[in-house]
């Protein structure tokens, strides 16, 4: 085994990963930024799509035309109905969702930004410090009320229950008569 001195070794690797990082960091850039321009492609609607809800909180939520209106297979319209209707919902829902996110979106995120802003403030300035500081004053007593728990209550208790151990209850169903 050969050995290396260690501030070598740490100045060594640590020079290589730095390097190994702007490698890496340049190239993330250059891929990102910098696309190949391909003057025959035109950009497609899948370019511009990214992913919105990369948690699925959203999934419940099923406005497809599909899971809206359904027929069985007893009833059929004609295709040209059959599309002509789903072009209609489609283009109506996303014209709704879309004005509504214009008028309602930019106010709701507002509110919700200041609510959440709020919430958080409130739990991180007020709440879990006073919890803390109440656990750290009260810890002592909590302490002192275990063992007089332990010391008193918890042989008190299994006295009791030990006594109680053989006591057997049994139900008996029977009438009323009248007397």
């Amino acid at each position: 085994m050969t050995s290396q001195p260690v501030l070598g070794d740490t100045q060594e690797r640590g020079s290589r990963d730095n390097n190994e990082f702007f490698k890496a960091s340049s190239t993330f850039e250059s891929r990102r930024f910098l696309p190949e321009l391909d003057m025959k492609s035109q950009p497609t609607q899948e370019d511009f799509q990214d992913d919105r809800d990369p948690r699925g909180n959203n999934d419940y939520i099923q406005v497809a035309y599909s899971d809206v209106i359904c027929e069985p297979p007893a009833a059929h319209s004609p295709q040209c109905s059959y599309q002509f209707t789903k072009a209609v919902y489609a283009n109506t829902s996303n014209l709704t969702y879309t004005i509504l996110t214009l008028l309602f979106g930019g106010p709701l995120s507002f509110i919700y930004g200041l609510s959440c802003g709020v919430i958080s403030f409130f739990l991180i300035w007020l709440l879990t410090p006073f919890v803390r500081l109440w656990f750290i004053s009260f810890g002592l007593a909590g302490k002192l009320w275990l063992s007089i728990v332990k010391s008193f209550y918890n042989p008190l208790f299994e006295s009791f229950g030990r006594f109680f151990s053989n006591v057997n209850v049994t139900f008996r169903s029977g009438t009323i008569q009248n007397v």
